[in-house]
């Protein structure tokens, strides 16, 4: 999810930025020679996300454009309450909210021996702040409709094989 949870709608995809990304993806899942790093840029990134969204929509989400900051990141999600079940007291928030919301993340993800952790440092819907228990409940509850299901907040295996992860700003280190 970390590295698929993505942008949709975005208009054109920029097909040498989202080749750039799979190349990366690719050389990491068939090369077993451990010691690689590769250097995944922001832009290529987020085209990849708007490609592989346009194929293969996740539920709930529309839009999702990742901004690589020192050591952490900002996620910017347009996701559609209408779309995702949450149940529990959000359901109460989720009645006053109809349609697409914009949903902006801060967060530390982290990939140690191949298993990556999400930690949310700070959230907010359309402009207003959101204590940590919502976004992790929201988080998860957008993970479980997924096909896979997964949880986001809790630890996971790492994506193509990736071992390590350097965010620096604009670009990504993954180390397998």
């Amino acid at each position: 999810m970390c590295v698929s949870l993505l942008c949709l709608g975005l208009g054109s995809v920029p097909t040498g930025q989202a080749d750039r990304a799979e190349q990366i993806f690719i050389e990491l899942l068939t090369n077993p020679e451990e010691g690689q790093n590769h250097t995944l840029l922001e832009e290529d990134l987020n085209a990849y996300i708007v490609r592989e969204l346009a194929e293969q929509p996740l539920r709930g989400i529309q839009e999702l454009t990742v901004k690589m900051n020192d050591g952490t990141f900002t996620s910017l999600v347009t996701v559609n309450l209408d779309e995702v079940q949450i149940g529990g007291y959000l359901e109460y928030i989720k009645s006053l909210l109809e349609g697409p919301q914009r949903l902006t993340l801060e967060g530390m993800l982290e990939v140690r021996d191949g298993i990556g952790t999400y930690k949310t440092e700070s959230a907010w819907l359309n402009d207003i702040p959101l204590p940590a228990s919502v976004v992790d409940t929201l988080l998860s509850s957008l993970g479980r409709q997924q096909e896979p299901p997964f949880d986001p907040t809790k630890p996971f295996d790492a994506p193509f094989g990736i071992t390590g992860l350097v965010i620096e700003p604009g670009k990504a280190i993954l180390s397998k």
